[in-house]
């Protein structure tokens, strides 16, 4: 994210890693344009994300697409020429916890590509956000929760 100097695309089944929402905002307070899509309703985590969202689309401008499909996608793509795509979330749990493994990839024009096509496709089949009060619905106490979870199965194993 602190490479990013144009556009940042973030296409993520969950988020709410405190530091990664901080270079979120950080590389849109730049001039960055951050364009980030996830599920209208993950199967878990829900609240988290929407915590997480509604923080960030207050903190920072940027786009923001809720896909009605469940994204399990890992996939940032930086001024569209590096892709970083793998098996990490952007929430606690991955990046402190879990055993994950991502790749990048650049310099391939063809299949840059044909990762703009992907995205350029799953955008326009998402519904784009409009207030960060679509992100507010989320249960206070169950985000709360969810994220202590993460933190304490950090602390503990």
């Amino acid at each position: 994210m602190q490479q990013a100097k144009n556009s940042l695309y973030i296409e993520m089944a969950y988020i709410g890693d405190p530091d990664i929402s901080a270079g979120i905002a950080a590389a849109a307070a730049r001039g960055v344009e951050v364009t980030m899509l996830f599920s209208r309703a993950a199967n878990v985590g829900n609240d988290i994300n929407y915590k997480s969202m509604h923080e960030l689309y207050r903190s920072a401008p940027m786009k923001a697409y809720l896909a009605d499909r469940m994204i399990h996608s890992k996939l940032m793509m930086v001024d569209e020429s590096i892709v970083i795509m793998g098996s990490a979330n952007f929430s606690v749990f991955s990046m402190q916890k879990a055993e994950e493994l991502n790749v990048v990839i650049q310099g391939d024009k063809n299949l840059l590509d044909d990762f703009r096509k992907t995205i350029a496709h799953r955008i326009a089949a998402a519904r784009e956000v409009r207030s960060e009060d679509e992100f507010s619905t989320y249960n206070k106490l169950i985000a709360y929760l969810q994220q202590l979870h993460q933190k304490l199965n950090d602390l503990f194993n």
